[in-house]
C-alpha cells in the first residue's frame, strides 16, 4: 500500500513516520519561507528514500505553477519507482 503525508513543520516527524519504509519526494525554492527548509532537512535525515529537489530562485509557490513540467518529471520518476 502506497501512502501520501502531508505535514504542516510542527509535527515530530522523527517520532511518528520513523518506522515507515516509504519514497519520498519534496520541493522546495531557494525563497521558500525558512520553515519548508527545516521540514525539508528533517524529512530526509528520517526517511531513507527521501529526495529533495530545490529549484534556485524560486518561491514555494513557483514550484507548483511555473516548473510544472520538472515537477511532474519528479513525481512520475517517484511513482515509478514505488509501484514497480
Amino acid at each position: 500500500m502506497n501512502s501520501v503525508v502531508c505535514l504542516n513543520g510542527n509535527m515530530p516527524v522523527q517520532d511518528t513516520f520513523a518506522p515507515l519504509a516509504a519514497e519520498l519526494h519534496g520541493a522546495m525554492g531557494t525563497h521558500s519561507h525558512p520553515g519548508f527548509q527545516a521540514t525539508a532537512d528533517e524529512l530526509v535525515s528520517v526517511f531513507p528514500c527521501a529526495s529533495l529537489d530545490v529549484y534556485d530562485g524560486a518561491d514555494h509557490f513557483q514550484t507548483h505553477t511555473t516548473y510544472v513540467a520538472r515537477r511532474a518529471a519528479a513525481l512520475r520518476s517517484l511513482w515509478a519507482r514505488v509501484t514497480t
